[in-house]
């Protein structure tokens, strides 16, 4: 329970929700993965390492990164092994 509480203060949604849903679009046997597009991923990275979800949940928070189709991100593997992708546009850069 834990778990799916700091998943609704970071992100604004139910953790059940999504991994239910994620469930129906791919094989039980493949982890699951979240996409999020924000304005501002360095913002919501501080957030994220502000709320100590590494120590007070074990999960692994990867640095953002610009990426070369034109998004900043960074990663997220929360507890039950769902990859959280959290993205920006890059503007002025190709494709956005």
């Amino acid at each position: 329970m834990k778990v799916m509480k700091a998943c609704r203060d970071l992100f604004g949604m139910d953790l059940r929700a999504a991994r239910e849903g994620l469930e129906r679009l791919q094989p039980p046997d493949v982890v699951g993965r979240l996409n999020m597009l924000v304005e501002n991923v360095d913002d919501w990275h501080a957030h994220v390492l502000a709320a100590d979800v590494v120590a007070r949940f074990g999960v692994q928070v990867g640095d953002p990164e610009d990426r070369p189709w034109a998004m900043r991100d960074f990663t997220l593997f929360d507890p039950s092994g769902v990859l959280w992708r959290v993205a920006q546009n890059m503007p002025g850069r190709a494709g956005t």
